[in-house]
């Protein structure tokens, strides 16, 4: 496109209805694409760790490769859904394939029933054409979770270690921030442990008109409200801050989808 060549024979037709000609409408059309695809992913991910459990150390385990490409076309895409479908239908048993997810990147599928461990599988049209790589990076997630095994990889150091330390989630604060931010486009509050908590619900902030001045000099006001209620004001040069956003969805295969919160799905 940048050479000014028309798109090749069989390009798919661009569904913003935008000059074919110009490289900024396929560089739009990708990424809206790539961001349809991570949020269908994000719903495969919260399938993994539902189905796991939510046991974070098979995620660990099996997110260990490069990230999936894209499905359509692929070759042995057939074989997977034969395959998912048999089991389904002659064993009753639930096989998820990793390929619509982002966090499961070793193997092909995992089936669960309900007596063996969940198993992984590599899935090939041809039988003789299944690689030893892959199964080896398999058997080595395998025996990381059973076993205490390192980690797939190169690095034999790293391995799975259980801390006997509860994890405490104030999923209430949050669940109550995010009620009060869909409201007033910005909510901020106080969370145990010396921290403080601000949502930003960006739609309600168009809802409500609100400018770009107008929405910083809430966000500002709402914040150091918080901090000052959290008695962190004075050490701002302290703090740690962390900031997430929906848009991180199906980027890190180890964060938790939102699916698998306990919040309404708008949220």
């Amino acid at each position: 496109m940048k050479k000014g060549k028309s798109p090749q024979p069989g390009a798919p037709e661009p569904q913003s209805g935008w000059d074919l000609a110009d490289a900024a409408t396929w560089r739009f059309e990708h990424d809206v694409c790539e961001r349809l695809a991570r949020q269908l992913r994000s719903v495969g991910d919260a399938f993994a760790w539902r189905a796991f459990g939510y046991h974070r150390q098979f995620i660990l385990a099996l997110s260990r490769n490069d990230p999936p490409g894209p499905m359509y076309g692929k070759a042995g895409l057939p074989a997977e859904r034969d395959w998912v479908e048999r089991a389904f239908k002659e064993d009753g048993h639930f096989v998820l394939m990793h390929d619509v997810t982002n966090c499961l990147r070793i193997g092909d599928v995992t089936v669960w029933d309900e007596i063996n461990p969940p198993r992984t599988e590599e899935i090939k049209t041809n039988p003789k054409n299944r690689r030893g790589a892959q199964i080896r990076r398999i058997n080595q997630a395998r025996a990381a979770v059973r076993d205490g095994g390192p980690l797939p990889g190169a690095n034999t150091a790293e391995r799975l270690h259980d801390l006997d330390l509860p994890l405490r989630a104030h999923l209430d604060i949050l669940r109550a921030a995010a009620d009060q931010a869909a409201a007033q486009g910005v909510h901020a509050t106080t969370v145990p442990g010396v921290r403080a908590l601000t949502v930003v619900d960006q739609h309600a902030c168009t809802r409500l008109g609100l400018s770009s001045e107008d929405f910083n000099e809430r966000f500002r006001r709402t914040f150091e409200t918080a901090l000052t209620s959290a008695g962190i004001a004075a050490r701002r040069g302290e703090l740690n801050w962390h900031a997430t956003s929906l848009d991180h969805t199906a980027r890190d295969p180890l964060r938790v989808p939102w699916a698998n919160y306990p919040l309404p799905p708008a949220w």
